[in-house]
């Protein structure tokens, strides 16, 4: 389990993904991070780190490291499926009225061999004060692995120069 994020407000996660408009087109998906209500969740679970195909996302991380495929899809994989966050998925948001001003928008992209969680750390602390992030997936192939609407796989592309 990784820390609990710093400001005052629970932190709800809640995955996303929008269909694609067009025939060669991929689609969005994501996860999105937000100040939380708990009064009314009456036994809230915290959310696995990795929303997803975790084989694939280890897999795609090991790659990404260097290590063997079979370590990829066995330990590592058993590893980062049992990883928690201390994000609540998908409570209701807090009203409005208790946040003070406007609420922040921030839309967060991850970097190479990256995910819509992997920077869950980074994202669940600015959602604690007060925030709404809108981690997006991508799926050109810089993602650790994602789904093309979770039907083809679209795995890590190694870039030459690593």
């Amino acid at each position: 389990m990784l820390p609990p994020y710093p400001g005052p407000y629970s932190v709800g996660i809640a995955p996303f993904e929008i269909a694609p408009d067009g025939e060669n087109a991929f689609g969005v998906m994501g996860s999105l991070f937000y100040p939380a209500d708990l009064s009314q969740v009456k036994a809230p679970v915290k959310s696995k780190w990795l929303l997803g195909p975790s084989k694939l996302y280890a897999v795609g991380f090991g790659t990404y490291a260097g290590l063997p495929k079979r370590f990829n899809e066995t330990v590592l994989s058993w590893y980062l499926d049992s990883a928690k966050i201390p994000s609540i998925l998908s409570p209701p948001v807090v009203p409005a009225s208790t946040l003070s001003g406007p609420i922040p928008v921030v839309v967060f992209c991850h970097g190479l061999a990256g995910n819509q969680t992997s920077y869950s750390q980074f994202c669940g602390s600015l959602a604690s004060k007060g925030m709404i992030v809108l981690a997006i997936e991508h799926r050109d192939g810089s993602t650790t692995s994602a789904r093309n609407n979770y039907q083809d796989k679209i795995e890590y592309v190694r870039p030459p120069w690593l």
